[in-house]
């Protein structure tokens, strides 16, 4: 039987976490014959709310008050100090912006995957743009791409030319299923990281407020020789950016920048 922890980052977003929860919940009921299941919320609110934990109906949740970490530094402080990581099969770190398809536990504990899997991403529906998203990367991008996206966030105006560009691209591209496959980054809204992740990462930092997770999580991977997965049986339908979507744009491209220039100082210019 396969142990999960399910460690969602909220940030004065009770209303999503509520329904976030509920999906876990209705995901759960169809798993649970397979899996042990451990909700252990993140909660980096700054306006703290009673949240009652105990009206899901899920066998073991948890929650701790933070100060306002940011997303993986909300995640990480729970996973490498509240449990013992090494418990755990799959460690899920997510946004509450999202809600799991009631299948989507039960195929992740019927998964079987190679033990050098690191990572795996799950197929993730939008409801913005109402198609797949497929945000995920075959490739490793060149020393050039990660700098030139760095110096993109120190420019307003460049950022805003290339962002219509991207949103077009959104609007046209055509929803075809992508098969499972072996790919370089997955979607940083939900991670599925394994035990063989945390046996070869057992205390990892981010020292970045916000944004670049996924390129952080593919590089320790790419290090480590550790694949990363993208297996569309495994789904979630996103409604994207609840809480980063109230930065002003400075402090959007700011946080950008920091957290490109970081993962390209650390793992590209050499």
């Amino acid at each position: 039987m396969k142990k999960i922890l399910i460690v969602p980052v909220n940030y004065n977003s009770y209303d999503y976490l509520d329904s976030y929860m509920k999906s876990v919940s209705e995901a759960w009921k169809n798993a649970k014959n397979d899996c042990e299941l451990t909700v252990y919320i993140a909660d980096n609110s700054t306006k703290p709310e009673d949240f009652d934990i105990t009206r899901y109906g899920l066998p073991d949740v948890r929650i701790k008050h933070l100060d306002n970490l940011g997303y993986f530094g909300g995640a990480l402080y729970v996973i490498n100090n509240c449990v013992t990581v090494d418990d755990y099969d799959y460690v899920i770190i997510s946004n509450v912006d999202m809600t799991f398809d009631k299948t989507a536990i039960f195929y992740l504990s019927k998964s079987q995957i190679q033990s050098d899997v690191g990572w795996i991403s799950p197929h993730r529906y939008s409801e913005k743009y109402h198609k797949t998203l497929y945000v995920e990367k075959k490739n490793r991008p060149s020393k050039f791409r990660i700098w030139s996206q760095s110096q993109v966030f120190r420019s307003k105006w460049l950022y805003e030319f290339q962002r219509k560009i991207v949103s077009k691209r959104y609007h046209i591209a055509k929803d075809i299923e992508h098969p499972k496959s072996i790919i370089y980054m997955g979607c940083g809204s939900c991670f599925i990281l394994t035990k063989t992740f945390f046996q070869t990462y057992r205390n990892i930092s981010y020292p970045i407020f916000l944004y670049g997770e996924e390129l952080f999580i593919a590089e320790l991977c790419r290090n480590a020789k550790l694949k990363v997965l993208y297996d569309p049986s495994i789904k979630i339908t996103n409604v994207g950016a609840i809480s980063t979507g109230k930065l002003a744009t400075t402090t959007f491209l700011k946080y950008n920048h920091e957290a490109v220039q970081y993962i390209y100082e650390r793992f590209f210019k050499g």
